[in-house]
């Protein structure tokens, strides 16, 4: 698939990438695109990053997530990640300690969204990490 596009939802927004099926170096351009649009909207957003049994978390992909999240580290309000692996899973662990950060997982797309959306669901800012 391989996209970042945006979701709307009555009157609020959810940015989805679709990293399903790419490898490395498309992963690492897609986040590239996200950059760019966390730049362009200068406000906080709702993020759903969609993953499949084809991805690979490698070093270098991490250490380019890891950049974007220094950068713009109050540009995403809440992030749900979908189709993560069990390592994968601890990988993000590491990340929301890493960074103070309570990005969660599931496993299916429409439990995220509903996850984003709920207003009384908390911040993606500090809390427990380990809730994935």
């Amino acid at each position: 698939m391989g996209e970042v596009r945006k979701l709307t939802f009555d009157d609020r927004s959810i940015i989805e990438i679709d990293y399903s099926d790419l490898k490395e170096p498309a992963m690492i351009e897609l986040l590239g695109d996200l950059n760019n649009l966390l730049v362009d909207e200068n406000s906080p957003l709702l993020v759903l990053s969609i993953f499949n049994e084809k991805n690979y978390i490698t070093p270098n992909f991490m250490r380019n997530v890891e950049k974007i999240t220094g950068e713009h580290i109050d540009s995403v309000k809440k992030m749900a990640i979908v189709g993560l692996t069990r390592t994968q899973t601890t990988i993000l662990q590491a990340y929301n300690l890493k960074f103070n950060r309570n990005f969660k997982s599931f496993s299916e797309r429409p439990e995220a969204i509903r996850y984003l959306l709920d207003e009384k669901s908390s911040e993606g800012i500090s809390g427990n990490p380990f809730t994935a």
